[in-house]
């Protein structure tokens, strides 16, 4: 997890910003994802399905959330679908939500198959700080590559 220069020291201009990036590798059985090479094997109707199910998921946790009066609630909802970044083939996940009534945060998470594994590239910021961190965001998904592994 990477966040804004700073801010691990409570360095009080870092304080002032919020961006989250997140980069996490889920490794399972070969065949699990869609190989690079042949890109996603997924029709619209099983997107909708993954659609619904993350939903409810990110629903879920903001529901127990609130048990312990953290009040958190989604205000935009983007359906998923299949996008390139950097050249390979994924799904982007994006939402817009809300802690109690702090700035609103956008949410960007692109799920990126590779045969074994599932690779997820995650990005949030304040919607109001979108002009500061969506350059960055930019030139991260150009640098973005898997590298053929040997093992």
């Amino acid at each position: 997890c990477v966040q804004q220069k700073g801010l691990g020291i409570m360095d009080a201009e870092a304080l002032k910003y919020y961006m989250r990036l997140m980069y996490t590798c889920e490794k399972g059985k070969s065949g699990d994802n869609w190989n690079q090479s042949e890109g996603i094997r997924l029709c619209e109707a099983d997107i909708l399905a993954l659609d619904r199910t993350f939903r409810n998921e990110v629903e879920e946790n903001f529901q127990k959330a609130r048990k312990i009066r953290i009040d958190q609630k989604i205000l935009r909802w983007d359906k998923m679908h299949a996008v390139h970044i950097g050249g390979m083939s994924a799904i982007k996940l994006s939402y817009l939500r809300q802690l109690g009534t702090n700035a609103p945060v956008e949410f960007v998470q692109y799920q990126i198959g590779d045969d074994d594994r599932m690779h997820y590239l995650s990005f949030s910021y304040r919607e109001c700080e979108r002009d500061r961190w969506l350059p960055d965001w930019v030139k991260i998904q150009g640098t973005f590559k898997l590298v053929k592994r040997n093992d």
